[in-house]
């Protein structure tokens, strides 16, 4: 019996590190979108949010030279416009007082369910089970969602999201709806005579004009919400100096946390309906394991920025010159910790301090943002010269890295890859034009 319930407590133990950990390795947008989801299916839990919203937009630049002194001004730290959110802006085009409690509950949880793209990240059938409905009434509210702006909001992938946007706004584009359904993969890759040897007895210019139509719709619906908030980001970690030395604190990115409504342990209990109290006991498990998780998480963030403040003295006094070598190692031996935990940690968080807001990667000595070239930001860099090149023979990227060594840049073919693709520039054999 001990051996049993010694196992259990493993058990235990071993689920409350994992989900430490995968909080851990969550930057502050991916946390409150995460801790959202969970709130939804479990009521008793409330989040609360840093007093600043924390905002990040995708196409903000990169952080190549980040160390060499220009960080995010933190004087314009949660500058945030007033925007209507995305849950806002498509009810207020719903006759609520029409839908049943019910339907509004669905359509609610769907909205909730859109990713940061505008595409809905479940299925009918998922939503379904998790709201404990039948799946005809999430259809419902799926087919009301699609029919609101903007326009391709709520497809479950590109391809449904782009036949939406047709429909409501081009509906007599027959041949564009055609590429859409069966020829995306060929669009993407600018294969125009391919395309219109698909559709006999259409002309090269019909298929390049239904071409530019389909380009000119938004892949993307959902993200003009995102692009109309602040390009700054709030820190993780604050470091200030003081007269006895350093002081370091969490920042409003992480003070994410839960706190618990007591009122429906008392419901269930009044209720006397064993099934409903155990449910609801359940979800008050969940939701202290929760908040304990999200308490290690932030006394494990504190630890490793105190430890790496301890050995970049000279950086946080001085500046960016001053910067010291230190590997996640070294204070993973001092902290006792895997370097796996200290690496989640570092990932996506950054530390505000006199010199500015700064990547928290970006002050250990393995980072690629540690050394810039002179040249500037690489990525950049890159898009300079494929702006450049020759639209009729493009550059591979073997081509391009040799440009960057003509520059002064040492990149591998590889390093060029992985930063055209984080830019969205498609490879030299999609880039000519056919």
């Amino acid at each position: 019996m001990r051996q049993i319930q010694q196992a259990v407590q493993n058990l235990g133990l071993s689920q409350h590190h994992l989900q430490t950990m995968t909080l851990l390795a969550m930057t502050s947008v991916e946390l409150e979108a995460h801790l959202d989801e969970i709130a939804l299916e479990n009521p008793v839990i409330e989040v609360v949010r840093p007093d600043v919203e924390v905002a990040f937009a995708a196409a903000s630049p990169g952080w190549d030279g980040l160390v060499g002194g220009e960080g995010l001004s933190s004087d314009k730290i949660g500058d945030v416009q007033d925007t209507p959110c995305i849950e806002e802006h498509l009810l207020s085009q719903v006759a609520v007082a029409r839908l049943s409690e019910q339907e509004l509950h669905v359509l609610r949880y769907l909205i909730g369910m859109i990713d940061e793209s505008g595409y809905l990240s479940q299925s009918p059938e998922q939503a379904a089970s998790s709201l404990g409905v039948e799946a005809a009434v999430v259809v419902r509210m799926v087919e009301l969602l699609q029919s609101l702006e903007p326009c391709g909001i709520g497809a479950r992938s590109v391809r449904e999201s782009l036949l939406l946007q047709l429909e409501a706004l081009h509906p007599d584009a027959v041949l564009a709806r055609g590429i859409v359904a069966d020829h995306l993969p060929l669009l993407a890759k600018n294969r125009v005579g391919e395309i219109e040897r698909a559709f006999p007895g259409t002309s090269r210019q019909e298929v390049i004009e239904a071409m530019g139509l389909i380009r000119s719709l938004d892949p993307r619906p959902g993200a003009m919400f995102a692009r109309e908030r602040t390009q700054y980001v709030l820190a993780d970690i604050v470091v200030e100096q003081t007269d006895e030395g350093f002081r370091v604190e969490l920042g409003p990115a992480a003070s994410y946390d839960v706190v618990l409504d007591p009122s429906f342990r008392a419901k269930a209990r009044e209720g006397a309906d064993g099934s409903a109290v155990e449910w609801v006991e359940g979800k008050y498990r969940q939701a202290y394991g929760l908040r304990a998780s999200l308490r290690q998480r932030r006394e494990l963030m504190l630890s490793i920025a105190e430890q790496l403040v301890a050995r970049q003295k000279a950086f946080f006094a001085f500046g960016p010159r001053h910067r010291r070598e230190v590997t996640m190692g070294q204070v993973a031996e001092d902290l006792s910790v895997s370097v796996s935990t200290v690496s989640r940690a570092v990932k996506g968080s950054f530390v505000q301090c006199r010199w500015g807001v700064v990547p928290m990667k970006s002050l250990f000595s393995h980072s690629t943002i540690a050394r810039p070239p002179a040249g500037g930001n690489l990525r950049m860099m890159l898009r300079d010269i494929v702006e450049g090149e020759d639209r009729s023979c493009p550059l591979s990227d073997q081509k391009i890295a040799e440009e960057f060594a003509r520059r002064g840049v040492e990149l591998s073919r590889r390093t060029v890859a992985r930063f055209r693709q984080e830019l969205g520039i498609p490879p030299a054999s999609e880039r000519r034009y056919r």
